[in-house]
């Protein structure tokens, strides 16, 4: 019996450092043709420079006037807005462990060179500031993703505590297409 497609159009990724947004976000825009918008990218210039607060949110409001998108990052203060657009939410809660290890590996692969998901000129540092935000940023945040959730009808909202389950519904987004 044939599954029903994971059918979905504008779907926000959100989860600390280190959780794997932005892979699961190539994946999903593998397999839906989505396009991904990366929120570093609209939040930095190079050299780690943040842009105006007023360019930022005018081009997030051009990404999410589209009908079709995924939006990678957190920036909490545009997250009522992105919610209010989006179809899904995507919530992972690794256990922060799993992300520090996930950080300084990342940091140790890419030390020296840009990403795909952030602008030129920004090379990824592993500063003292970055790593307190990853070690505070869950208990604050993740109260106000599953609010946002729950205000949110209609909006599906995935919450993953494992990577099993994040392999899991990227296997299950490949058999339902």
């Amino acid at each position: 019996m044939a599954r029903e497609p994971l059918n979905f159009q504008r779907v926000m990724i959100v989860g600390t450092s280190g959780v794997g947004k932005t892979t699961l976000a190539g994946h999903v825009a593998r397999v839906t043709g989505l396009p991904v918008v990366h929120l570093d990218m609209l939040a930095w210039r190079a050299g780690w420079v943040r842009r105006p607060a007023a360019e930022f949110e005018r081009e997030l409001d051009d990404v999410l006037a589209g009908e079709r998108w995924i939006v990678d990052g957190n920036y909490i203060q545009s997250l009522p807005e992105r919610a209010g657009r989006a179809d899904t939410l995507i919530l992972i809660d690794l256990p922060l462990w799993q992300c520090l290890v996930r950080v300084f590996r990342r940091w140790w692969k890419n030390r020296g060179r840009g990403r795909h998901d952030l602008p030129e000129g920004c090379i990824e540092p592993l500063p003292w500031t970055f790593l307190k935000w990853v070690l505070s940023a869950p208990p604050r945040h993740q109260q106000i993703w599953r609010d946002i959730a729950a205000k949110q009808t209609g909006l599906r909202f995935y919450h993953f505590t494992d990577a099993r389950q994040v392999a899991d519904f990227v296997r299950e987004l490949e058999v339902s297409h």
